[in-house]
Order: structure tokens, then C-alpha cells, then sequence
């Protein structure tokens, strides 16, 4: 008993860690991660990396010739007016990259919860292709597990590739460093299931109670009612994701 009440002590410890996102809790908003991607991608931003990101994240696109980045234009939010629609639909652009002076343009389009809709990659592309007529054109399709795009130009990346990205892009003393790294931890504990406290409460969860919550001793219950729901969750979630394997 002693043994996991500390096990819970520390986990209780690894949940309360600060992170901006999590007070937030808006990590799971498209609107918040074209943000930080759109700033991390100008080279001119307060973030110090220069155009570090942008070389890691860009050439995912199959764009081979990269281009300047250093002078690298990014557009965020791009309202746009579709190609072809008698009805004035429109559309938002995520992202738009572009190095000046007919250089290449990187079209980003990011999804966290939700999926494509009304042909949305093919209309971006489309107005893409009308508006940088003539220039080196590249797309990227963000998405929680690098999901098959609609439309066979545009390239799949995920969340994933995106954690990894972010190691070591901001000079490690600067309060930049520390935002981009509360927001990798933000990816992982929405998107991955693997943020420190996740990994804790799984270990719990197997180890000390033999993946049956139903086990977790009923004296520590008021003591850790937190964690005894986060456990909870990573429980059922498990659950949930055993039945769509089988």
C-alpha cells in the first residue's frame, strides 16, 4: 500500500507540472496551433530560432529545393474565395509560407478533431494554383496520424513528426525554449498519449492494479480522487481503443 501511495504521490506531482496549454485547455483548437506553427515559421519572430523550424518542417512537403527561408513570409488565417462557386463560398487558408519574389509557397492545412470536408484540400490547391500561378507550390496536411489527404498533391505529416521537430529548435535559455516545450508537451498529452503523467498513469494502471481500475484500494480514494479519475479516463480510453482493434 505504501508503495503505490507513493507511485500516486508522483504522479499526482507529474499532473500538476505547469503548462500554459493545459490551464488553457485549449490544445485540442486548430485556431491555437496554426498560431504557434505560424510563428514558429517566421523567421523574423521573437522565438530566436530563426528560420530553424521552418527548414525542418518545410522540406516535409517534398519541396527539395528549399528556397530562402531566412526571408520567409508567413500568413496566417487566409480568407480566401473558392474556385469555381457560383455562391461566393469561401474558404480559410491555415497557413500560407512563401519566400518573396516568386519564390516557393508552402500552403499548410491543420486538423486536430475534425476531418476534411466539401473537398476542402482540392479547393485550397485550386485557388493556390490560380493566385502563385507559376511558382513552386508544396502543401501539407497536419493531422493527429498523418491521415491520407483527399488529394494526392498535398502531403501528409503528423503530430508526431511534429514533436520531434521541436526538440532542440529554440536556444535552450531563452523563454522561447520554454514555451516550445510546454507546447510538445501539450502535443503528446492531447495527441499522442504520452505525456510524462499519461505514461505514469498507465504504468499505475498495469502494474499496481493489473489494468483493472476497479482494484484501486478504496482508502486512497479521498486522498487521490484526481488521480484516481485520470486513471479512469486512461482506463477506459484503453478500453476503447481495444474494441476498434478487434
Amino acid at each position: 500500500m505504501n508503495n503505490l501511495r507513493s507511485e500516486l504521490l508522483e504522479f499526482k506531482r507529474l499532473r500538476n507540472i505547469f503548462n500554459p496549454f493545459k490551464v488553457l485547455d485549449n490544445a485540442g483548437r486548430e485556431e491555437v496551433h496554426s498560431r504557434v506553427i505560424a510563428w514558429l515559421l517566421n523567421p523574423e519572430e521573437s522565438h530566436g530560432c530563426g528560420d530553424a523550424f521552418a527548414r525542418a518542417l518545410l522540406p516535409a512537403a517534398g519541396a527539395a529545393d528549399l528556397g530562402d527561408f531566412a526571408r520567409l513570409i508567413v500568413e496566417r488565417e487566409k480568407t480566401i474565395k473558392l474556385v469555381g462557386c457560383t455562391h461566393n463560398r469561401k474558404g480559410r487558408i491555415d497557413v500560407i509560407a512563401s519566400v518573396p519574389h516568386d519564390g516557393p509557397v508552402w500552403i499548410l492545412e491543420l486538423k486536430t478533431y475534425s476531418d476534411e470536408h466539401d473537398n476542402q484540400l482540392k479547393n485550397y490547391r485550386e485557388w493556390c494554383e490560380l493566385k502563385f500561378n507559376g511558382r513552386k507550390l508544396a502543401y501539407i496536411y497536419l493531422t493527429r496520424d498523418a491521415t491520407a489527404p483527399s488529394d494526392s498533391l498535398w502531403r501528409a505529416v503528423g503530430y508526431r513528426q511534429l514533436i520531434d521537430i521541436l526538440d532542440g529548435i529554440a536556444p535552450p535559455d531563452s523563454f522561447a525554449h520554454r514555451f516550445v516545450m510546454d507546447y510538445r508537451q501539450a502535443l503528446q498529452r492531447w495527441f499522442l498519449s504520452g505525456s510524462p503523467s499519461q505514461e505514469k498513469g498507465q504504468e499505475i494502471l498495469s502494474g499496481w492494479l493489473g489494468g483493472e481500475i476497479g482494484r484501486f484500494p478504496s482508502e486512497l480514494r479521498d486522498e487521490f480522487k484526481d488521480e484516481y479519475d485520470s486513471l479512469l479516463r486512461i482506463h477506459n480510453e484503453s478500453v476503447r481503443a481495444l474494441k476498434v482493434k478487434t
